[in-house]
């Protein structure tokens, strides 16, 4: 029998935090999930800590190397699940979360996604920060053309849908961004205003590839957003995409300094 929720974590050479972020989903106060993770070729002893579970909840799909968004559209293809959850392997759930985001969709069949806020921890497990994102939809649909206003680790949605509007992208940066907008297309989504995840960022150095990379992954989200799938322009927004691209051309150490200041305030 099918579970109702299938919890998807991409896993390469996680093997820092991974036991961490297996362990929150297996305590979780809601029992009726499967947790699928998405060995994408890891090199370090990541396999070997996912062979060590003996729960049968949690089912190991080791692949070849594909990268993110090649893990990300094969979890949803495993998924069994009505629901899908996300977390990623150096991210933490609260034990209440799957409880707390199936009662809300439940509660609400019009509703096809579900985030939450989150805590930003550090390399160590300490919150440096707290991000509260917008909660209903309407907000949610001002901010979506401008930020993606849903952490990935925190998001919960209906597969049929999911599929049926062709889940995740092979080709973009932000894959999560892109199938979040093409859900809102489709129909209401929310946040939770309960800190539901612990979403880790990297403090004692920056990648600066993945900085700028990101960067350039929003313009190009906030680009499909208008062009693509209707959302409309705005001044604030119009605002934003320019410093982006003035950003763009700065050092990536600055990128990551202005990022934290502006997103992750405490």
């Amino acid at each position: 029998m099918a579970p109702s929720v299938s919890v998807v974590t991409r896993v390469y050479n996680a093997e820092r935090y991974l036991r961490e972020a297996v362990d929150c989903v297996l305590a979780q106060s809601y029992a009726d999930f499967e947790l699928i993770a998405i060995d994408d070729g890891s090199t370090d002893t990541s396999s070997e800590i996912l062979r060590s579970y003996t729960d049968p909840r949690l089912r190991i799909v080791r692949q070849c190397n594909g990268g993110k968004n090649s893990a990300a559209i094969r979890g949803l293809t495993e998924a069994r699940g009505r629901y899908v959850a996300i977390l990623d392997s150096d991210d933490r759930s609260s034990p209440e979360r799957l409880a707390l985001q199936v009662a809300f969709l439940d509660r609400n069949p019009d509703v096809l996604m579900v985030g939450s806020a989150v805590n930003v921890i550090d390399e160590d497990g300490r919150i440096v920060a707290t991000r509260h994102y917008p909660e209903s939809d309407g907000e949610l649909r001002k901010a979506a053309p401008i930020y993606n206003p849903f952490a990935h680790s925190s998001i919960m949605f209906r597969r049929d849908v999911a599929l049926a509007i062709g889940g995740y992208s092979a080709n973009l940066i932000l894959e999560d961004f892109d199938l979040n907008m093409r859900l809102m297309q489709r129909g209401r989504v929310a946040n939770l205003p309960q800190i539901l995840t612990e979403y880790r960022i990297r403090t004692a150095g920056v990648d600066a590839k993945l900085v700028k990379l990101v960067l350039r992954g929003t313009i190009v989200a906030r680009a499909l957003a208008h062009r693509a799938y209707g959302f409309p322009r705005s001044l604030r927004g119009g605002l934003v995409d320019a410093a982006q691209r003035l950003l763009s051309a700065t050092p990536a150490a600055f990128v990551n300094w202005i990022a934290v200041k502006t997103l992750y305030r405490a």
